[in-house]
């Protein structure tokens, strides 16, 4: 075996911890009321779901260690791009088109000054992606037990 392929795998069994650990934050998330402590875990489950889709580093150094896309079932594949983009866009980067900052100068006792209006940074919690991201969790822990079950038998 190769170190690219050890590394493929290492990975897919980091991604089951990553797919439990989204399992486990939605379901203290559901099972909270504070706006706050919803909103860490609902960026931590989206965290925690992209990052085995997103462009991680080989053992060499190299870009391009992701899992397939191919364990996101065909009808919650745009819920799967809303949610690596919601990563990408919000919670891991500060994309200002997103963010739509609005900055005002003014005159103030202190003299020159500015206020900094950000209109998309309190909209990372979305209510709507919960369910769905549940589903996708477990579409992709499954897939990957069912691919790990499959390499077990033609590689060892």
């Amino acid at each position: 075996m190769s170190a690219k392929h050890d590394d493929q795998l290492a990975l897919a069994h980091l991604a089951l911890i990553d797919m439990e650990r989204v399992k486990r934050s939605i379901g203290y998330l559901q099972e909270t009321d504070d706006k706050g402590v919803r909103a860490a875990l609902f960026r931590d489950a989206v965290i925690s779901y992209a990052k085995p889709f997103t462009s991680n580093r080989y053992s060499d150094g190299k870009k391009g260690l992701r899992i397939s896309e191919n364990h996101v079932p065909k009808e919650l594949l745009n819920i799967h791009k809303e949610l690596v983009a919601l990563r990408d866009e919000l919670v891991a980067h500060t994309d200002m088109t997103l963010q739509k900052p609005v900055i005002e100068k003014f005159n103030d006792e202190v003299g020159d000054n500015f206020s900094v209006t950000v209109l998309g940074y309190e909209t990372i919690h979305k209510d709507h992606l919960i369910e769905p991201l549940l589903k996708l969790a477990q579409s992709v822990y499954n897939g990957l037990l069912r691919e790990r079950s499959a390499q077990a038998k033609n590689d060892f």
